[in-house]
């Protein structure tokens, strides 16, 4: 969290989703990193999968939180495209409880990720705190879902991931709505890659205006930092461009 919050722009937001054994921890991390957080959404699930053990109410929400890195009365304003989501709700005032169904089997035929999540829920988020041409950080790029929404609604998009498998799933997905990404950069962390357009090196020496993240670990991030700082890659890091 806190290396998320390093490389977002001073006005910049990040977007965190996640289930109730994990967003307690993600909330008091955010607050301790300084981030502000906004609203907490409500992803309700009309179709979400049975309770197999029926000790417990059927699970069918995921809590996503929605916070900037501007502190309050700041001189630096987050993005709200609050006139875009008032008109997408039929002219009123969007509330924080979204219902989205669970991934189509169109987003999974390229092969699917454990917490994959709807491209429609994604690009809603987008839409409402990034403008055209901004640029999109996903630490955990997983099934590519954000970068597949971020290049539709013509964002940039930067995706990191530690395992390649899904990195190579991305790619796949990437490659129907935009074309190959311009550089490949390959960190030994010890397995790592990161795939993007438009920037030359890894996203750490960039900042941008908004990060979504899956909730999980930020050792890839912290990690990704050392030895790098804001300049060229250390002699440690292997790097090699595909094209340029």
């Amino acid at each position: 969290v806190a290396e998320c919050k390093r490389v977002l722009t001073s006005a910049g937001c990040i977007w965190v989703s996640g289930t109730l054994h994990i967003h307690p921890i993600v909330g008091v991390a955010l607050l301790k990193s300084g981030f502000r957080i906004l609203n907490d959404i409500i992803w309700e699930k009309p179709n979400p999968p049975p309770n197999l053990g029926c000790r417990t109410f059927t699970h069918s929400t995921e809590l996503l939180y929605w916070a900037t890195k501007a502190p309050k009365d700041s001189a630096f304003r987050h993005t709200f495209n609050y006139a875009e989501m008032k008109q997408e709700n039929g002219g009123k005032q969007m509330k924080t409880v979204w219902q989205f169904t669970a991934p189509s089997n169109g987003e999974k035929r390229h092969g699917k990720h454990a917490t994959q999540k709807p491209l429609d829920l994604i690009s809603r988020c987008i839409r409402a705190s990034t403008s055209a041409d901004d640029l999109v950080l996903d630490p955990f790029v997983g099934s590519g879902s954000t970068g597949v929404a971020a290049a539709k609604l013509g964002r940039r998009f930067i995706g990191i991931d530690a395992d390649e498998r899904y990195l190579e799933l991305a790619s796949r997905r990437l490659s129907e709505v935009t074309p190959p990404p311009t550089n490949i950069v390959k960190l030994s962390i010890p397995m790592v890659y990161i795939r993007h357009q438009i920037a030359l090196y890894i996203p750490i020496t960039s900042q941008m205006p908004t990060v979504t993240a899956h909730c999980g670990s930020a050792t890839l991030v912290r990690r990704a930092r050392e030895g790098w700082n804001g300049r060229r890659p250390s002699s440690r890091y292997e790097v090699w461009s595909a094209r340029t």
